[in-house]
């Protein structure tokens, strides 16, 4: 019985902690785990990122799909390579990425109906990461 309290009270504990981290929210855009948030809003015929033009470091891109297809984010570096993506992301749904972004040059793109290249915005990352 002894034992069984006290697996039961390190289970809670360990838990708990989980539970507090998982809560844990970065609601100024600073540099928490995702870093600033830059709202995407994706429809079937549009990609609109709210700032194209960025400082090197972390990011949580917040994509909402406006349109009346299932949608996809993607963030390209050269040469096409996906450094983040996020799918599925249903009609009136949001979903973050979140991503590292080191200087150069990137292609965020939306895919309405999940196929294709995409509707591409070009990203500017400038400086070096702190």
């Amino acid at each position: 019985m002894r034992t069984f309290r006290l697996f039961t009270l390190i289970t809670a504990g360990v838990l708990g902690a989980a539970g507090l981290a998982a809560c844990s929210d970065d609601d100024e855009g600073g540099s928490g785990n995702g870093g600033e948030k830059i709202a995407v809003t994706a429809t079937d015929a549009d990609c609109q990122v709210a700032k194209t033009q960025l400082a090197a470091g972390p990011y949580t891109f917040v994509v909402s799909n406006k349109g009346s297809k299932e949608t996809e984010f993607y963030i390209y570096a050269a040469g096409n390579k996906i450094k983040a993506e996020v799918e599925h992301i249903g009609p009136g749904v949001t979903r973050d990425v979140n991503v590292e972004l080191a200087e150069g040059g990137y292609e965020g793109a939306c895919k309405p109906g999940m196929k294709g290249d995409g509707i591409r915005v070009t990203l500017t990352v400038t400086g070096k990461a702190s």
